[in-house]
């Protein structure tokens, strides 16, 4: 079985999908609202989206700080 896991509920909004989505912000079904900083999965995936979100992250909210998109990709 293919895990997937979108970073960011965008395709939601374009296709109906089946796969996990961890969103900062948004909150509706299927969707686990938490930074993506602090989401500990309890599996690995073998494909992982991002579509428009790594600008973002370390930038939404004071201090900015440009490292924590390199940290978004750290496998913890």
């Amino acid at each position: 079985m293919i895990m997937d896991i979108e970073v960011g509920n965008v395709l939601f909004h374009y296709f109906d999908i089946s796969h996990e989505v961890v969103d900062k912000y948004e909150k509706a079904p299927g969707v686990t609202s938490e930074n993506i900083l602090d989401f500990r999965p309890e599996r690995r995936y073998d494909l992982i989206v991002y579509i428009s979100i790594l600008e973002h992250v370390g930038f939404d909210k004071p201090p900015r700080d440009t490292r924590k998109a390199l940290l978004a990709f750290e496998v913890r």
